[in-house]
This record gives structure tokens, sequence and C-alpha cells, in this order.
């Protein structure tokens, strides 16, 4: 019988706090946790006679910590969730089951979405073989499974500069899930539920609304990068959804998900567009081209600020000389 592991990214959390989580977490295998901290430790225990894994790092940021757990994997199949989901009960058989019928290297598995009074499933498509990357677009990362053999010699692993504390702070389970479609693996979607989401968005700890900048900038990075060639017809379409979510305009949007484009597609930058708050444009045009890292560094510095930036003080202050234009 093939072996599993639940691997979970988590931080701030003393041992203590790890075994009282295992319940909740409803744990029914042997769990491989990755704890932001700081200081380096591993350390087990037994949980109903399932072998806990607890390694301690002071790397930050949830990609990193899901690569830990993918290289410290020990199991013939790792499922991922994140630590405010919970497994549902009997998940071992499920996923085991699934594997042994399909004869296939990874699985996104259905889940339940944080419903009070409800069980609501985050998908209502039946079970295939992923035959295009919209097949599993609905998923993130709580839920893909992977034969560790497969995931560790494929080298396919999240992308670090994605998701918190990144500046881009979402995309990162998207981007490796498209990564591992690419490969053209033996990739499947599965209907059966083996966890469920415990907390919603408005616990999120990156999530600040649908009109946020940051938000949208991450929205636009992520599609260039996933869809590519189709980059302009899908931004529109999620333009349009995003325009019953919140009170910007269709081009405001459109001009932040470019934004998020831009750091993808160029290596240098001669210009920085601002959006302000009152749907206004400035331009800035740069006197000498900028590399990606400043830009990035830039970008950032101006749209997760919780009060107006005066961007003019920060290129002095960065020694960049400019000239400016309204739209």
């Amino acid at each position: 019988m093939l072996s599993l592991q639940v691997l979970i990214p988590t931080y701030n959390k003393k041992i203590e706090d790890i075994q009282k989580k295992c319940s909740f977490w409803n744990l029914e295998t042997d769990a491989l946790i990755s704890v932001q901290s700081d200081h380096f430790e591993e350390k087990s225990f037994y949980f109903k006679d399932h072998l806990v894994t607890v390694i301690f790092n002071t790397t930050k940021g949830v990609s990193v910590n899901r690569n830990i757990l993918i290289e410290k994997c020990t199991a013939d199949i790792g499922v991922f969730i994140d630590d405010d989901c919970s497994m549902v009960n009997g998940y071992y058989k499920k996923i085991i089951d699934f594997y042994e019928k399909n004869s296939c290297d990874c699985v996104c598995f259905n889940g339940f979405l944080p419903q009070k009074n409800s069980n609501v499933l985050i998908h209502n498509s039946k079970s295939k073989k992923v035959t295009k990357f919209h097949d599993v677009s609905s998923v993130g990362g709580p839920g893909f499974s992977a034969k560790s053999s497969f995931i560790k010699s494929s080298a396919i692993r999240f992308d670090e500069k994605l998701g918190t504390p990144n500046f881009i702070v979402l995309g990162e389970d998207s981007t490796f899930i498209n990564n591992i479609f690419d490969s053209g693996c033996l990739f499947y979607r599965s209907s059966d539920p083996v966890f469920k989401i415990e907390e919603d968005l408005d616990n999120s700890s990156y999530f600040n609304g649908f009109g946020d900048y940051r938000f949208l900038i991450s929205k636009g990075f992520v599609c260039k990068n996933i869809y590519k060639n189709f980059y302009f017809i899908v931004k529109h379409i999620h333009a349009l959804k995003l325009l019953k979510k919140n009170n910007l305009k269709l081009s405001t949007i459109l001009k932040l998900y470019d934004i998020g484009a831009s750091l993808k597609r160029k290596k240098e930058f001669n210009k920085l567009i601002y959006i302000d708050l009152k749907e206004k444009k400035t331009v800035y045009f740069l006197e000498k081209a900028i590399d990606f890292d400043m830009y990035y560094e830039l970008i950032s510095e101006i749209y997760t600020s919780k009060n107006r930036v005066n961007i003019d003080d920060i290129l002095i202050k960065k020694n960049i000389a400019y000239r400016t234009k309204k739209k």
C-alpha cells in the first residue's frame, strides 16, 4: 500500500502549538510541517500513532516553505494543505484509491469552501485527466498532491518570488500547477473532496479586498506568466468580473493588470506609471532606465504603503532623474 504524508507550511508556532493543531488538521496519516521561525531545528512526535515531523527554519515565505516540504517528503505521495485547512475523514483511502486506479503522477483533489452551515465544494466538475490548464485553474495549492518520486525528479518547484511576504502576494500555487501541467506528466483532477478550508478571505494575511492595487497588480503578473499570448483576452475577462466586486473603473483595473504584467515582460524600465486613488494617472519618465530589481522595489514601496506616497521624494532619495506627465 502506498504511503502518504500531509504537507503543511505554517509560521510563528512552537512545537506545543503544532501538537495542539493536529486535531484541528484531522490527521489520519503521517504529516510534515514546515514552520517559519527564528531558528533551525527538526522535531518529531506521534499523533494517534502517526509520525508528525516538524521542521523549524528561518526562511520567509509560503513558497520557500512548500519547497522545503517537497525536498523533505519521505512518503510515496504528498498532499498539500494550508494551516487553516483540515483534512476530511477517510482522506487516506480516497487519495490512495485514486492513484492506484489511475496510475497518475499528480492529482488536484477537490475540497470544501468555508461555510458555517453547509458543505460547498470548490468545484462541481467530474474527475478527469487534465488536458488544459483551465481544467485545474479554479483550484489552489491545498489539495494538490504528487508522487514524491516524480516531483523531486522533475525539479518543478514553487516560485519563491511569489506569495507572501513578496510584493506579488499570490499566484505561487497556480503558477506551480501550470508548470506541472506543462511538464506533460500524468495529471488528473479529482471530484473527491479531501480537505476543507476553515477560514475565509476576511481572515487572510494578504487579501485586502478586490479593489486593492497590490492584489490587482499581482493578478496581472500571474495572468501574464500563465496565459502569455492570451493575456490580453484573459485580463479583460478578469477585469469585467472584478468590476462587480470593487468600485474601480475598468480602465484602472486594466492598467493595474498591465503594471503587474510588465514586471515579467521587461528587463529594463524607462517609465513608472502611478494610479492614485482619485483615478488619475501620472507617468514618470525616467532619464535613465532602471533594472528589474529597482523597478520591483519602487512598485513595492509605492503600492504597499498605507498612506499616500510622494513618489517624487522616493525617486529623489534613490537618485533617479525623471520628468512627469499626467494623463
